[in-house]
């Protein structure tokens, strides 16, 4: 269960400890599920779970080679994904909008160690080479 990155980005900027702590509480009991987070700064999120105390979150942001969306910078990213990773990590727009070609961008995502994507295809035969190319790199 995702919280919009909106409302996230938001409570975040504004310091929001125990809505974020509530919220997770709230996902875990309710539906028996880890609560997710969908963000454009997943840096600057994770060390705020963390420093709330969450442990059982999913994370989901922009992860691409351009560094499109990516805030602040994907020299952050790239730490952070070098670093501990507490927190599960789905990748999102790691097309670029289009500026990537997928293999190009898959591989970008698997060098990273991210084990998830969301992506968005124009077509079925896209969606199916897109699929294919990550199966052979899983």
């Amino acid at each position: 269960v995702y919280l919009q990155n909106i409302v996230t980005d938001l409570l975040l900027g504004l310091d929001f400890r125990d809505v974020f702590v509530e919220y997770c509480r709230y996902v875990e009991k309710r539906f028996h599920a880890a609560p997710g987070f969908l963000t454009m700064n997943v840096p600057r999120l994770a060390a705020y779970l963390e420093s709330c105390g969450i442990e059982n979150a999913v994370l989901c942001g922009a992860v691409n080679k351009r560094g499109y969306l990516m805030s602040p910078d994907i020299a952050s990213y790239e730490r952070y994904f070098r670093g501990v990773q507490r927190f599960p990590m789905t990748a999102m727009s790691i097309f670029a909008s289009g500026a990537i070609p997928a293999r190009e961008a898959i591989d970008y995502i698997d060098q990273q160690g991210i084990r998830s994507i969301v992506f968005g295809a124009s077509s079925r035969q896209h969606m199916q080479a897109t699929l294919d190319i990550a199966r052979g790199i899983a």
